[in-house]
């Protein structure tokens, strides 16, 4: 009897880590349907998918450039509306930022984005600062060169002066890096 209720149970595992990959896979396979490569100019690999209102929030890294591009897609993932910010370099020697911004439905947005150096430790936050005024926690994913930070905002919101700041309970250290 404990033979076959293990074997339910492993099969019972099975299926739902079977679920679980193909229903990832689908959702990764509705983003590349919504992106144009011809705009990309490479193959690319999907690193992260954010969802945002009405759309999500995917970046990839181009295989050959081993560059890192986010893409804003409309959920109705129509390849007119979606919409690409730049490339960011993974230097080894220094940290980068882009923003880009757009509309998304009758929604604007704003995206900062950039790479560190060294990844954060499993306590440590990174937090954006912009202007001196707005202080966010950053989303971080790691892409094959570097990790990769990330904030997303529901308005238009444009800043000069960006500081990362590495926080390490109450003591937030800047890491020097500046759009």
């Amino acid at each position: 009897m404990t033979v076959k209720i293990r074997r339910c149970t492993t099969y019972l595992l099975l299926l739902t880590a079977l679920l679980m990959a193909t229903s990832c896979s689908g959702v990764r396979k509705e983003m590349q349907d919504a992106l144009d490569r011809n705009i990309i100019g490479d193959d690319y690999t999907i690193l992260h998918v954010e969802d945002v209102r009405d759309g999500h929030l995917v970046f990839l890294e181009r295989n050959t450039f081993k560059d890192i591009a986010a893409a804003v897609i409309h959920k109705s993932k129509d390849k007119s509306k979606t919409n690409y910010g730049g490339y960011l370099r993974q230097d080894p020697e220094s940290e980068g930022i882009l923003y880009f911004a757009g509309t998304l439905g009758e929604q604007t947005y704003s995206v900062y984005f950039g790479s560190l150096l060294e990844p954060p430790a499993p306590h440590e936050k990174i937090r954006i600062e912009l202007g001196k005024r707005i202080i966010r926690d950053a989303a971080v994913f790691q892409a094959s060169r570097s990790a990769v930070w990330f904030v997303f905002f529901d308005e238009r919101t444009e800043h000069i002066d960006i500081n990362v700041l590495r926080d390490v309970g109450d003591d937030p250290k800047s890491s020097g890096a500046h759009g």
